[in-house]
């Protein structure tokens, strides 16, 4: 978990606090969102605690905004592959509707039409380069 802790009104801002016995030293400068005000951002759990355990909390900072980094990154990659174009992977051993029903049978799908070999053809990204249709 992410978080974002912001200064109330001040430029810039070094902190020391003592916490579990441990001194913790956070430096609010820069700009993380866009309020204009220092702000300070961590992931670290202990940093955290500290920060919200200070008497000063909620008065001199406060924290501003919470997110889980990993979400942020799944979220980035779906996105950045939403982007990009499928790319289909080629079987070139299937030359008819009875071997693709038998590739999809191996995967444990259940095909009966050229109809439900197209859908199965789209959910698993692959492409039958040599299969002849009857009609042809």
């Amino acid at each position: 978990m992410t978080k974002i802790y912001e200064l109330a009104g001040k430029d810039r801002c070094q902190i020391f606090t003592v916490y579990c016995g441990i001194r913790v030293n956070v430096e609010f400068r820069g700009v993380v969102g866009g309020t204009g005000r220092s702000q300070y951002k961590t992931s670290d759990r202990f940093v955290q605690d500290a920060l919200e355990h200070d008497f000063r909390f909620g008065s001199l900072y406060k924290l501003m905004q919470s997110f889980d980094e990993t979400k942020v990154e799944e979220v980035k990659k779906a996105a950045e592959e939403a982007e990009e174009p499928r790319r289909l992977k080629n079987i070139n051993s299937v030359k008819s509707l009875n071997d693709a029903l038998v590739y999809f049978g191996r995967k444990g799908e259940l095909a009966e039409t050229d109809e439900d070999v197209k859908t199965l053809m789209d959910k698993w990204g692959v492409a039958f380069p040599n299969w002849k249709k009857e009609s042809e």
